[in-house]
Formats: structure tokens, sequence, C-alpha cells
């Protein structure tokens, strides 16, 4: 007898489970168990371990003081005398320094020894240099007007340890000595590495002055290289040297062009003079801030372009002057301690240039020449020059407190970091890019720093004061990235504004990394959006269909075929998107849009005319109805076919301004795309259309009408309205009226119905095209200029990938509701519509949502179409015709090129991260939601 406790029926079991059912149900219990505890522990272990390579992006930037040194140089009366510029080797074993007397002095950084001495002179004093920010090229000037190039770099060699000196075989690993008027240090290989330094002096250049060269800035390498000189007589001459070997002797000679500039702004020479990266401006600036930038890319007509005041506020004088990496920035240091940024940009390049300002002085210089300008915003269209371009101050540090004058700038030689002395002796460390103090360190307090410089890996920092040397070592590996750099608009060297950039990579050394990650992010939720907008509808509609009307028979052949679709691979897909779709579809992209409206009309037409046949031949045809509807999708696409030019020449059309360009287009352009109207050229070409708006409005090539663009945006959404009107309002006034008829004169209603609302669905869109026309041109928008691989076709074919899911699912869902709810409502007198949508539905809904969540996920994490069809431009447009560029395509791109522990690594990671985030957070929600919409069902 069982001891089980009664039923509800009160009987009680005469039988009990066998052991064997009890050992395979809680073998199933554990292993279900051991499954779902694994799956979490498995996504968490992923989300701990992607977190643990983020956080150290997020790491203060350190410091540690290696060495201070005494650093005495005499100079030939017995003075003492301070350097004018000092560097360091990649190893931060051995430095050397420039003095005002015209030696260079090599000396090592632990305990500031000297090693040897090099003089830069020989028949004139040193007057003037200018010193590299990575190359080895230095140029000096002398007294006597002349102009020298000076090659000073470290030279690097590896001793085997058995072959070097038995002094040198003595050092442990890590420890250094002198030799050979340089550094040797044993490495942990148990070799020697020997750091000299070699100074060769090249041939005289000739300013055209025989007075003494008293400014000096360069730009360019040994094999070319630019200079600006300003002599002691107030010349300015810029020199371009372009190197010639001799292909017998070896020997080098320079072949030098001239320009000379000319001013006469101020009365007094200028404190400072700096030529750009390119040679192509010459800025001169005076200590009260006034900035004249001459436009030098010819020699033969140097014109001033733009008058500039760099002080913020009136007193305030500059006191240094340096460039970031690639001398486009130009940072500029005055006595109240602050540093700013300043960059040529180009404003007519942005579109809402009325609202881009920044605050600067303008130039207003009385009969003395003092700028009696204030400090106010001023936009950065009303600055425009004759070439086009705008120095503005986009960066702007803050100095030390209490404030001090900045005495010295030097840049970082790898990423856009710089270093600024003080004169109370602080060195403060910033990175331009995003505006940021990384350190703030102190070699002597109220002693004024006179050099500071970066080592070539940036891992250490040099400070030269009055009397002493400092190094520090330096853990600054990615001071780029912040929270502001990441997810707000950074103002970019050359940018006329701030904006949000993803472009990790550039062709050169001094390229400024961009990690904005908001258009990775825009690109993962338009894709999104587009995808799940195709995709949604048709499968819900599918299954419903198929679900609620379709014969069995046809059930049981069409959705195996639909979730075969599931298998197919997303290169496969994302291959035809890129190389087969998108051609295609570029051709045709008025019939494609067409279509979406062509090919529901004619399912809705052929249906209408399926009610007109006689009740016996729609009998014998009910196995047909599925086959005949499918067979209207061609017949609608091929409807699209024909009606899209129509649509183009009506809505789309050009008329040409420009007599030039219309003359080629009448050459150059199909006779069936282009007329003559009363002496006016139309062109009826959509991409056209879509790019005539990108003109300058002073002078327009083209004039066209917004009408067409609103007309792709009403035509679907009045083709819905009128759908729903016609079966909210319309069906029921109808049926009311219409009951005397017979069942052929109703079908005659209804199709009279179906050319009543097409017809109204087309005035509709036109009234409301014609409306919103007279007030926004929607190009620019939603719409724009055509890229052949856009969110258009990536869409398409990723709501092809997603639309197998979702119909499965939602089909099983709407299965499972059930079939005493169908019969209770047929029941009832409802019609198979009326239960799909009122019972079916609302019973189904945890499922379908579920459906379309998992769904989401599919699209949200999608790579290879995205990667192959999209384009694959980071950037931020709701245009549908554009590309884009998602997180996780993003992360397939670059994951490989990213150096391991890099900045561009660990942000692909924060974007892995993110995306974790965007997906779990989704899911928790979605869930949420389904709980309630199962609890619902459970009601019922």
């Amino acid at each position: 007898m069982s001891n089980a406790p009664p039923s509800f029926t009160g009987r009680r079991r005469t039988r009990g489970t066998h052991w064997s059912v009890k050992v395979k149900d809680r073998a199933a219990h554990a292993i279900i168990t051991i499954g779902g505890l694994g799956t979490i522990v498995a996504v968490s272990t992923v989300c701990i371990f992607l977190v643990a390579v983020v956080i150290p992006l997020f790491r203060n930037p350190h410091a540690t003081q290696v060495s201070s040194a005494p650093l005495h140089a005499p100079t030939a009366t017995g003075a003492e005398s301070v350097p004018v510029h000092v560097a360091a080797d990649e190893y931060n074993l051995m430095a050397w320094s420039v003095f005002p007397d015209g030696v260079v002095r090599k000396f090592r950084l632990d305990n500031g020894e000297v090693l040897d001495e090099v003089p830069l002179v020989e028949d004139a004093a040193l007057t003037a240099w200018s010193f590299p920010q990575r190359d080895d090229l230095a140029v000096l000037g002398y007294a006597d007007g002349a102009v020298r190039l000076a090659n000073i770099q470290f030279q690097l060699r590896f001793i085997e340890a058995d072959d070097a000196p038995a002094a040198l075989q003595a050092l442990q690993p890590g420890e250094v000595a002198s030799w050979e008027k340089g550094l040797a240090q044993m490495t942990r290989e148990r070799q020697i590495r020997h750091v000299t330094l070699q100074v060769e002096l090249q041939d005289r250049i000739e300013t055209g002055s025989t007075a003494p060269v008293v400014l000096l800035d360069h730009t360019g390498s040994r094999h070319e290289v630019s200079f600006a000189a300003m002599t002691g007589d107030g010349r300015i001459v810029v020199q371009r040297a372009r190197a010639r070997r001799n292909m017998l002797t070896g020997a080098v000679d320079y072949r030098v062009t001239r320009g000379e500039v000319s001013y006469d702004a101020r009365r007094e020479p200028p404190a400072h003079l700096n030529l750009t990266g390119l040679g192509d401006n010459l800025y001169l600036i005076w200590r009260d801030g006034i900035l004249l930038r001459f436009d030098t890319r010819d020699y033969n007509t140097i014109a001033l372009r733009e008058t500039v005041d760099l002080s913020s506020a009136p007193g305030v004088e500059i006191s240094s002057i340096g460039n970031m990496i690639g001398k486009t920035t130009l940072l500029v240091g005055d006595t109240r301690g602050q540093v700013t940024g300043w960059f040529r940009v180009r404003p007519v390049d942005v579109r809402d240039e009325p609202t881009l300002t920044v605050t600067m002085r303008r130039v207003a210089l009385d009969e003395e020449g003092i700028n009696r300008g204030k400090p106010e915003a001023v936009r950065v269209a009303d600055l425009l020059t004759s070439d086009s371009l705008v120095l503005v101050p986009a960066q702007h540090l803050p100095g030390p407190t209490p404030a001090a004058p900045v005495t010295s700038l030097a840049a970082s030689q790898r990423k856009r970091m710089f270093v600024a002395g003080y004169e109370n002796g602080h060195i403060r460390v910033f990175n331009a890019t995003v505006q940021r103090l990384l350190l703030d360190l102190t070699l002597q307090e109220n002693s004024p720093i006179h050099v500071a410089a970066f080592s070539p890996r940036d891992d250490g920092l040099i400070g030269v004061g009055a009397d002493a040397v400092g190094l520090w070592q330096v853990a600054a590996p990615h001071s780029e990235a912040t929270f502001a750099a990441y997810f707000r608009p950074i103002w970019y060297e050359g940018y006329a504004e701030p904006r949000h950039v993803w472009q990790s990579t550039g062709g050169t050394d001094d390229f400024e990394s961009k990690f904005g990650l908001m258009p990775l992010i825009f690109g993962t939720v338009k894709a999104t959006f587009y995808s799940m907008l195709f995709a949604v509808p048709l499968a819900l509609m599918a299954a419903v269909f198929t679900s609620e009307f379709l014969h069995p028979r046809w059930k049981t052949k069409i959705k195996p075929t639909i979730e075969m679709m599931a298998s197919l691979p997303s290169v496969v897909l994302g291959f035809l998107a890129g190389l087969v779709i998108a051609q295609f579809v570029e051709t045709r992209v008025p019939s494609v849009l067409v279509s979406l409206v062509t090919i529901p009309m004619t399912m809705v037409a052929a249906a209408a005319l399926w009610q007109l046949l006689p009740r016996a031949v729609q009998v014998r045809g009910q196995n047909l109805r599925f086959a005949l509807m499918v067979l209207m999708i061609p017949i609608g696409a091929w409807l699209a076919a024909q009606v899209g030019p129509v649509f183009e020449h009506t809505f789309f059309a050009v008329e040409v301004l420009d007599p030039v360009i219309a003359q080629q287009l009448i050459a150059e352009v199909a006779e069936a795309d282009i007329e003559t109207r009363d002496g006016v050229v139309i062109l009826r070409d959509f991409r056209t259309w879509l790019s005539a708006h990108r003109q300058d409005p002073e002078n327009p090539v083209f004039a066209s009408s917004p009408v067409g663009g609103w007309m792709i945006l009403f035509l679907p959404l009045s083709l819905l309205a009128c759908g729903f009107l016609s079966i909210r309002f319309g069906n029921p006034w109808l049926l009311a009226r219409t009951r005397h008829l017979g069942r052929f004169g109703f079908a005659l209603v209804d199709l009279l119905k179906f050319l009543v609302a097409a017809v109204a669905m087309l005035a509709l869109a036109w009234l409301l095209s014609r409306l919103f026309g007279f007030f926004w041109d929607p190009r620019g928008g939603f719409i724009d200029q055509y890229v052949q691989r856009n969110a258009m076709v990536v869409g398409f074919i990723m709501g092809f990938a997603v639309v197998p899911i979702i119909y499965t699912i939602a089909d099983d869902a709407m299965s499972a509701v059930p079939e005493h709810l169908r019969s209770a409502s047929l029941g009832a007198g409802a019609t198979r519509w009326q239960t799909a949508v009122r019972i079916v539905v609302p019973t189904a809904m945890s499922g379908l949502f579920s459906a379309v969540m998992i769904g989401f996920g599919r699209a949200v994490g999608e790579t290879m179409i995205v990667l192959m069809a999209a384009g694959n431009t980071p950037i931020m447009e709701w245009n549908i015709f554009s590309g884009f560029r998602t997180l996780s395509a993003n992360i397939a791109v670059e994951m490989m090129e990213a150096v391991e522990g890099s900045t561009n690594f660990r942000t692909l990671f924060l974007a892995a991260v993110i995306l974790f985030v965007m997906t779990f957070t989704i899911n928790t929600i979605a869930e949420t939601v389904r709980m309630r919409y199962r609890k619902r069902a459970y009601q019922l």
C-alpha cells in the first residue's frame, strides 16, 4: 500500500514510483542544475574577464622620482649657466643638453656626471637654436647670420659580456658604468648595452644677412628641412633646404630656396617665431599675445592671413610657446600659468557654424601698438580668413596654485601629452586631447624649471632647474582614456567643432587617436532599428498567418523551410548583401522604395479580386490561395519596377542652374533622364537629388523640391493609416449599408473600397509631403547622400537573418494557445481574424515578446553582415542610405591589429563590455515584461 498523500479526488495512489525513474529524475535534476549554474558561472567569468582588461584604462597616472642630481655647467667666464634643451635616450640612462655657450654636454641621469662635451661653434658664437621633436636634426643660428644643420642622435649597440672589458663583465644586471664617452649597462641576458651620442655639423646655409640670428624654428627631416629665421636687423626669412648627395663622392649639399616676410603691425620685433609642421604657415608672436599668421606655401607670395590675440586678458603676457607632436597645435603658456592649445580649422565645414563660438580677444591696436580688445565670445564663422582657415583656442589647461608663469613647454614624441615647467618649480603633465591634468611634480620649490622633456618611450620625464636635474619614472600608458573621451564630443586637432569620432589609427606617428565610442553605439542601434523595422512585422504577421489561417498541409512544408533559413551562415548573407544586393539596389533605389507599397497593395488587390470569383470556383481553388498569394510578390515587384522610374521622374527632378554643368550633363547623361524646358536643364536622377542640397547657398548649382523625400516617408505611413481607418471605421460603415447586397455585390463594394483607399493613400501622402516640404527639407536627416553599402541593404539582409528566429518562436507560442479558446471565440460569432487578434495574440504575448527580444539580441550581436554590407564607416546619422559601424564589427575589424595592452586594445574590450551591458539590460527588461504578459495569460 502506498503512503502517498491523497489526490484532489480523495483517492490514494495504489502503485509506487519505480526506483529507476527516481534515479533518472534526480540525475536530470542534477544535470539541469549544474548546467544552469555552469551557464551563470561562464557568463559571469566572461564579464569579469572583460572588466579586468578594461580597468587599467581608468587608473590614474603616477610618477616616481628616480634621481635628483646637481647640474653645474660653468661658462667660459666662469658663471653658472642653464641648458636651453635637454633630451634622453630611450633607456633613461644618459641625456644630452645644449647650453648657451654652444656646447653639447652628455651626462648621466642618475648622478649628473658629465661624460663628454662637444662644441657646436666654430668661427661665430651660437645665438639661436631650434631642436627637433622627434627627428635627430637640429638647426643652429650664429652671430654672423649663418645657419647650420646638426645631426644629434644616440648610438646604441650590444656587446657580448665575454667580449667586454673585465670592469664591465663585473657589472650586475641593471648596473651602469661610464665607458668610452658613453654609458654601459648589463642586461639580464648578460649583454652590454652601450649608449653613446653622435654630433655631426653640416655645411653653412646663408640667410642673406650678416646680423646675428636671434629667432629660429624649423620643421622637416635631414632630407628636406624648412626653417624660419629672424636676424638682429629685423629681417625674417623662410628657407627650404633640400639635401643632394653626390653619387661619386658621397658628399651632401643643400639646394636652398628663400622667401622673406615683411610685417608692419608692430614697432618692435616679435618675441617668438614658430613654423608649422608642413612648413605652410609661419607665426610671429609678441609677448603681449599678438600673433601674425603668414601663408608660406609659396615663398614668392608670402601673405599675412590672420591677426590673433593669444592673451586671454589684458596685462597677461606670453611667457613660453611650444608645439604638440606634428607641429599643428601651437601651445601657448602665459604669465598666469595657463596653457592654451591653438590650431587651425575650416569653419565652412561646420553645418551649424552660427552656434560654434570661442572665447578670445579681438585685435584692436592703438597708436602705440597695444591691444585694447576685451575677451568675448566670438563666432568662428565671423573669423573666416582669405584662406578659409581660422586659428582658434580649442584646448585650455590650468596652471598650478598659486599661479606662476610657464617657463618651458615640451611635447611627447608618441602621444598627445606635453609637459609644462613653471617658475615656482612645478612640472605638470597634461593630455591635450582630453584636456586632462595627469601629473603635478616638483623639482625644487620656488626654483624655476628651465627645461623639461619626455624620454622617447614616454616612461621617463626630465626636469632641469637652476642647479639640478631630476628624472622621474612615469607610468601613463592610457592618458587619453577618460569617460569624456569615450562618450562626449571632443575637439580634435583640425576639426571645426567638438565631435564624436572613432579613428584609432592613422598613417603617421603624429596622428591623434580618437576613441569616441558613441558612433559605434549609434551604429549598433541604427543597425538593430532598421533590421527590426523590416523583420518584426514580417515575421509576426507570417507567424499569425501560418498559425491561424494557413492550411496544415501547407504549414508542414512552409515552417521547416523558414526554419532552415536560420542555418544560413552570416558570412554568406553578408557576401550577398555587399557584392550582389547592394550593387543591384544602387541603380534601382526608387523601384525598391516603391515596392514597399506595391507588393502589399498587390496582395490586397488580389484578395479583393478573389472575392469576385463564383463560390464554386473559390471552394475548388481553396488549396491554391497560398500559391496565388505568393505569386503576387513577383507581380508586385514587377509593378514596382514599372512605377519606380515614373516615381523618380515625378518627384526627384533637379534643375541645373550652372550652364557649364548643364552642358556636361546633356553630353553625358542618358536622354531619358534629362530634358530642357524653357531653356532650363532638368535632370531626373534620384541620387543627384539626394546630394543637391549639399551646395554653397550663395552660389547654388542645383534647385530641387523636398517633396519627394517626404513621399518616401509618408507613402508607407499613409498606407498603414488608410488601412487602419478602413478596418476601424470604413468596414463597419459599409457593412451597415450593404447588408441587402449579395455576395458578388458586396465583393464589388469591397473592391471599390480598396481603390478609394489607394487613391486616398496617395493623396494623403502627397498632401503631407507638400505641407512638410514648406518647412523642412528631409535631406540631411533620415535621407541623405547615397552610399552603395548602406543601412537599407543591411536592414533587409539582416532582417532576412532575424526573421526565421522570430517567426519560429512566435508560431510556436501561438500554436500553444489552447484550442478551446479559439473554439469559444468562433462559437461566439467572432471571425478568424478577430479571434487571432483579440484572443490568440494576447494569450501568446509572452512568447511573442520573447521572440522579438531573441531576434533583437541576434541583431545587436551580428558581426559579419554589418562588416561586409554596412560600409564600416563610424558616422552618426540616421540616413537610411548611409553606412555605419557597430560595436561587434569594430571589434572584429581592429582586434587583430591592436597591440596587446595598448589603449586601442583595452578600448575594444570596453566596447565588448558595453555590448554585454546593452544585451544584459535589454534581456532583463524583456524578461520582466515577458513574465507580466505570462501572468496575464494565466489569468485567461
